[in-house]
């Protein structure tokens, strides 16, 4: 999920959220290195869980309002939020667990 790892250099990247509206993006260019503060994101509410894309390259973020907000990195390597979706009530389009057991449920078209 970072763009230093196409180029061969080991990367890694950590996302946390927060009851105070707060989602961050963490990185870690070297193994041994200590973990900073790549970017912070504020939403319209609590975020209770966050979920990876198989790919890395997807970050759905589950907020205390029935909202699911999504964070994608763009191609310049930087993370945008892209789409925000209400709760999936009464819709008949097909839907995936995100996160696993428990995890949020997100229509397969936004993905």
């Amino acid at each position: 999920p970072c763009n230093a790892e196409y180029m061969g250099i080991p990367c890694q990247l950590v996302a946390s959220c927060s009851e105070d509206h707060s989602v961050q993006l963490w990185s870690q260019e070297m193994e041994a290195k200590q973990f900073a503060l790549l970017q912070t994101f504020k939403l319209d509410a609590p975020v209770y869980r966050l979920s990876w894309s198989v790919t890395g390259g997807v970050l759905a973020c589950a907020c205390g309002d029935n909202h699911v907000v999504m964070i994608r990195e763009n191609a310049s390597g930087r993370w945008e939020r892209v789409n925000d979706m209400s709760d999936m009530q009464q819709q008949s389009v097909p839907i995936v667990s995100v996160g696993g057991m428990g995890g949020m449920q997100v229509p397969v078209t936004q993905l």
